[in-house]
């Protein structure tokens, strides 16, 4: 008489496996609730809450201001060209956009007029 096998789908998957598929699964999470400052951990920087008291609003608000020219001072800007070009390629495309609203309102209520009487 024959043996007779039985097979798990579970043991034996053909599946998404984790060997040879270059699948990586994250680092787990530090412990603690709250963090104080930030840290790098397993190549991936953590912003982290700080615990230290609020700075005042002037010092805040400086920072701010400073922040924001910096950042605009990394911004790349188009020259005069590209912006007119651009201006001129958004305004027909909102021109454009328009007169398929309107068409596209009228057809509609052509329609609506045959489908429902006025009276």
């Amino acid at each position: 008489m024959p043996s007779l096998q039985a097979s798990s789908s579970i043991w034996q998957s053909t599946g998404l496996q984790n060997r040879g598929l270059g699948v990586r699964f994250p680092p787990g999470l530090p412990s603690g609730r709250w963090f104080s400052e930030w840290q790098r951990f397993e190549g991936v920087v953590l912003l982290k809450k700080e615990t230290t008291a609020k700075k005042p609003l002037i010092k805040r608000i400086s920072r701010f201001i400073e922040e924001t020219i910096l950042e605009v001072k990394r911004s790349t800007w188009p020259d005069r060209r590209t912006l007119v070009l651009h201006t001129v390629i958004v305004i027909a495309g909102v021109f454009a956009l328009g007169i398929y609203v309107a068409l596209s309102d009228k057809i509609v209520a052509g329609f609506l007029r045959l489908l429902v009487p006025q009276g």
